[in-house]
């Protein structure tokens, strides 16, 4: 020292594919083709200008039989580590007008490995569905003969619909069989479904409460489930319930995070109640004194269409009072404001850094 580093010039290039098709005129409509030489889209992919094959790993590609058309998508794995390839965008989309749609694909194998298939969009990154021996889902079956698959969109509900970044991913496990061959064909998006889109007629509509909603209710057991994100964290416990019979009481004992969310296995068209109001009846010790926060997600993903609203230990909202006493709240649902009430796949998120003690109930929406 002292030392000098002088800088002659600096030239700047632009980035290709940084930019989200995001037009709500471009975004397309109708079948949506990634590799489908042989199946009518309304619009595809041209590999030779917006997208590309990238193999990940312990991959080579090989001469497959198509499903349909005159080409298809085959590989064989080279030894007995993880395998990988993902048809990734050179322009990345706006598809949110699929997300309550399908991944169309013809598979052809008969390697007993596990493998799955997914999409990757946005920050959330990636997002996929199994496919285990012993448990293949939609119909699949390993016996080298090809068979077509519809997986819901909604499985995918990690990615940001907003900003797909790759169409279509395949992945193995680390103990792949070497010299396995899988074939894939015909792969294309289908538009949003009727029957993967709920809508509730009505003026109140029930998330979890015992109160009879004229809009119906949303049932854990048969519409989906309630995901503990950080099941080591968050310990279900016995409650004393707002109304009913039932409540929701948790504990998260240890300095770190928790979270759960209300995931419908369809996507929840609640746009009645966008100008109306959340009510939920939440229960906090003194004790609890660590920030929280409530939420709901719809498929843009969590830079773009997560909402929350934080609760402060001396600055709670909506007349939340920590003393272990019942407090009903009524939440504008324009408060959510990042969120698309058109398609709602979280109906209630509840995250914090522990430690905690809470419990809620009578969750549910108004129309007003």
């Amino acid at each position: 020292m002292p030392q000098q580093m002088i800088v002659d010039y600096v030239r700047v290039y632009p980035e290709t594919g940084s930019t989200v098709v995001d037009d709500a005129a471009a975004q397309p409509h109708g079948d949506f083709g990634v590799l489908a030489d042989g199946t009518p889209t309304a619009s595809h992919l041209d590999p030779a200008t917006d997208s590309t094959l990238l193999l990940w790993n312990n991959l080579d590609a090989v001469t497959g039989t198509p499903a349909a058309g005159t080409g298809s998508l085959a590989v064989r794995t080279r030894d007995g580590s993880w395998f990988g390839f993902g048809y990734a965008a050179t322009q990345r989309r706006n598809l949110l007008n699929y997300a309550a749609g399908y991944l169309n694909v013809s598979i052809k194998t008969t390697s007993q490995d596990n493998f799955k298939i997914g999409i990757n969009g946005g920050n959330d990154g990636d997002a996929w569905v199994a496919f285990n021996r012993g448990s293949d889902p939609f119909g699949f079956l390993r016996d080298g003969a090809w068979h077509k698959v519809a997986i819901p969109m909604t499985l995918f509900g990690n990615a940001d619909f907003t900003d797909i970044r790759q169409f279509f991913m395949v992945a193995g496990s680390d103990a792949v069989t070497p010299g396995s061959t899988f074939e894939f064909d015909e792969i294309y998006w289908s538009e949003n479904a009727p029957e993967n889109l709920v809508r509730p007629a009505g003026t109140k509509f029930g998330i979890f409460t015992d109160r009879v909603c004229d809009a119906g209710s949303y049932d854990a057991t048969t519409d989906g489930a309630v995901n503990l994100w950080n099941p080591g964290n968050l310990q279900v416990t016995t409650g004393t319930p707002f109304e009913g019979t039932h409540s929701y009481a948790f504990k998260a004992p240890d300095p770190v995070w928790y979270g759960l969310g209300f995931a419908p296995a369809k996507l929840f068209d609640l746009k009645a109640f966008a100008g109306g109001h959340l009510h939920i009846a939440l229960k906090v010790p003194a004790t609890c004194v660590t920030d929280f926060k409530l939420g709901i997600k719809s498929p843009g993903g969590t830079a773009v269409r997560e909402s929350w609203i934080p609760f402060r230990n001396g600055a709670d909202p909506y007349g939340l009072v920590r003393d272990g006493a019942w407090h009903q709240l009524v939440i504008p649902c324009a408060d959510f404001c990042n969120s698309d009430f058109g398609a709602i796949s979280q109906l209630l998120m509840l995250a914090g850094d522990g430690p905690a003690v809470m419990e809620f109930d009578d969750v549910y929406l108004t129309a007003d």
